[in-house]
């Protein structure tokens, strides 16, 4: 899980790369949105290994983590301050 941040940091958001003590808390991030996509994951396959073949299961639990995985870690992993915070901050600093 952690080579796989370092390589979503490089190069799938390259532009909202996350530098110094930011990437600490981005890892922390990752590896709480990847542990939820991991459940969802084997509950997915689960649910439908019951009715299907187990490679269809499979490919379903698959499917649906990692929409979850890039979904959910663009927002809470890899997000901008919004531009409202961004005013804030420069008026704050003048």
């Amino acid at each position: 899980m952690t080579f796989n941040f370092l390589l979503n940091n490089l190069f799938t958001y390259r532009d909202r790369r996350l530098r110094g003590w930011r990437i600490l808390s981005g890892l922390g991030s990752f590896y709480a949105v990847c542990g939820l996509g991991a459940a969802a994951n084997v509950g997915v396959a689960a649910y439908i290994a019951g009715d299907h073949s187990w490679w269809l299961a499979g490919l379903a639990g698959a499917a649906v983590s990692a929409v979850w995985n890039y979904a959910m870690s663009s927002i809470f992993t890899w997000s901008t301050p919004r531009q409202g915070a961004l005013k804030t901050a420069a008026a704050k600093a003048s």
